[in-house]
């Protein structure tokens, strides 16, 4: 197999195997997508000591990053189903696999900008302190599960 092969291949595969991570991710301990960002809601809530409006902007940046994880990840067995059936064939098929990874990547760079403004919007509502806390919910959570 080609070296180009190889590499539009092990893409393909990253992307929908990253979908799948992202999904069981997301569904930890039997909870919807929607509980579990509820349960984030509720924690960074109580540990910030958010006012109103700042768990308006909140709920906002859940809402939008729902969207965003629904949309991409909405039809992941059509999804796995264009990936297997190019690995079926006998020859790779290049162009329709970036054709794939382009269409996730387009659809990313189409919505990131929504999900910057409602993640800005929330963290510039917080006073410094509250931002410091988060910064140190983070740090914590990344050094816990040695991810972002």
């Amino acid at each position: 197999m080609q070296r180009s092969h190889k590499l539009i291949l092990g893409l393909v595969a990253f992307v929908s195997l990253s979908g799948a991570v992202v999904a069981g991710v997301m569904h930890k301990h039997g909870q919807t997508p929607e509980q579990h960002a509820n349960a984030v809601v509720e924690k960074l809530n109580d540990k910030l000591e958010l006012n109103q409006q700042q768990q308006i902007q909140l709920n906002q940046l859940k809402d939008e990053i729902l969207r965003v994880h629904y949309d991409l990840h909405g039809d992941k067995v059509a999804h796995m189903d264009k990936v297997m059936s190019l690995i079926k064939e006998p020859t790779f098929n290049q162009g329709t696999a970036l054709d794939l990874v382009n269409q996730k990547t387009r659809y990313v760079n189409d919505n990131a900008p929504a999900v910057i403004t409602a993640l800005g919007n929330f963290y510039d509502s917080l006073n410094p302190k509250q931002q410091q806390s988060l910064r140190e919910k983070i740090q914590e959570h990344k050094e816990r599960h040695h991810r972002f």
